[in-house]
This record gives C-alpha cells, structure tokens and sequence, in this order.
C-alpha cells in the first residue's frame, strides 16, 4: 500500500439557508469526487466555528480530512480535492465559500487594473501641457 498521508482543510461557508448535518455535507462532498477518490474523505467534516457577522448573516467553518492508504495523495491532489468538495457544497445551496478562489481574485485584480487605468485615462486631460522637471 501506499504510506498514507493526511490533510486538514479549514472551509468557511455563508450560509444561505438551514445548516446541512455533517453526515449529509459529507455524502454531497464525496459525491463530488471522483468514484477512485471518494474514500478518501473517510469521515464527515467537522463543524470548528460558527460565526455571523454584523449584519446578521451565519457562517460555518468545517474541517474536512482527506487520507488515503491506496491513493497517492500530494499536496496538490488533495487541494484539489479540496476545491471540488467546496464547489460542490456552493452548487448544492449548502454554503458559499466565505474565502474566494484564485479564479475570483483575478477576476477582481483585473476589473480593479481596468478601474484603475480608467481613472488615469480620464485624469489626464488634452487641454493641461506637463513640461517636465529636471532635478539637480
């Protein structure tokens, strides 16, 4: 067999309705994965924090473990793992990642990049002539 590895995974969740049980954000979770791949979330996520912000609107953080004795499971497998389970809980109505993806903040760097060349096109304008400064 394989020596086995194990990773912890914190994922907040908004929540947009009643909380799901563990016992069924795990099936939804391991549904997600791949058939080869279920097994290795052996164990429903655990609930590790409960929090609402100022407004009014719960969040829950949960744990989720992946181990596996016959699968090779890097880092970077597990992470990805990772990525679909959270997915899936979104897909599902369970909970909306509080934390964004890589593909969410580029989105948002490359809209602030836009605003922010907007706002320095706009700024300059024709009728102002700069002479440049020389230092001594």
């Amino acid at each position: 067999g394989v020596s086995r590895l194990e990773f912890d995974f914190d994922n907040a969740f908004w929540l947009d309705g009643a909380p799901r049980s563990p016992a069924e954000l795990h099936e939804l979770c391991r549904a997600a994965l791949a058939p080869a791949e279920a097994h290795v979330l052996r164990t429903p996520p655990s609930l590790i924090d409960e929090w609402e912000s100022a407004e009014g609107r719960p969040s829950r953080t949960y744990r989720f473990s992946y181990s596996s004795s016959t699968l090779a499971l890097s880092r970077q497998r597990a992470l990805d793992m990772n990525r679909r389970v959270c997915e899936a809980v979104a897909a599902a109505g369970a909970g909306r990642p509080r934390t964004p993806s890589v593909e969410s903040l580029a989105e948002l760097a490359a809209a602030a990049a836009l605003r922010e060349s907007s706002a320095s096109s706009s700024a300059s304008s024709p009728a102002r002539s700069e002479t440049p400064h020389e230092r001594s």
